[in-house]
């Protein structure tokens, strides 16, 4: 069965206590630190040690901080996709980084493919297309206990249900999720990417793209066309 596994290791930082005061209030001034502040879903291309380039959703091309290195968060030699908060000063001036959050990418596989699909309930926060229509955004939230090597035995995956190629085209697809026997303390935010170049194949064109997600409230169809 080809799943991909639930990234666990998300940062829980509280964004406002990392931003230092300031002496005027933000209304006094329209200049206060917050009036910087962004959060974005981002690709950050990595050569060698250095970070070259971070493009968000709207293809935005971010200036990457100076002392900004490799680390077990930024492998060397890769590309990643992250949720970042950051404060942008000038369009000209390398960003701020506050916090880094993981976002899986997940391409879908043929439902012929599961041995078993499970649709255990999740929760769906909020799902859509990328400004640069490159991506289907999930942000989720899940369930878990307080054992983080139990959690981890929790799976996602996004079967191909069909295709249909006449007018615009439309594939469809479902989310699947495995609880896993996780107990189901608290809820877990977890950001979900799909690139819709890796929805069909290429010589199959579509515009229009639906994901049915298993939720506590039943399951629920989210429709887009790009």
């Amino acid at each position: 069965m080809s799943r991909t596994t639930i990234l666990t290791a998300m940062l829980a930082a509280l964004v406002l206590a990392l931003v230092p005061s300031c002496t005027h209030e933000p209304y006094q001034t329209g200049d206060g630190s917050l009036s910087y502040l962004r959060a974005d879903y981002a690709d950050i291309t990595i050569a060698g040690s250095a970070v070259t380039d971070i493009f968000t959703d709207d293809d935005t091309h971010l200036l990457p901080p100076l002392d900004l290195a490799v680390s077990p968060e930024l492998p060397p030699d890769t590309m990643l996709r992250r949720l970042i908060h950051y404060n942008l000063t000038s369009a000209t001036a390398p960003i701020e980084i506050l916090q880094f959050t993981p976002v899986t990418i997940l391409s879908p596989v043929e439902k012929a493919e599961m041995a078993e699909a499970k649709t255990d309930p999740l929760t769906l926060t909020a799902a859509w297309l990328s400004a640069n229509r490159r991506y289907l955004n999930l942000h989720l939230g899940v369930m878990v206990g307080g054992d983080t090597d139990a959690m981890a035995r929790q799976q996602l995956a996004v079967t191909r249900d069909s295709i249909h190629t006449g007018g615009k085209g439309a594939v469809f697809l479902t989310l699947h999720h495995d609880q896993a026997g996780v107990p189901q303390y608290y809820t877990q935010d977890l950001h979900v990417s799909l690139p819709l170049n890796s929805l069909v194949a290429t010589a199959t064109p579509f515009d229009t793209v639906s994901i049915t997600v298993p939720t506590y409230s039943g399951t629920v169809t989210k429709v887009f066309t790009k």
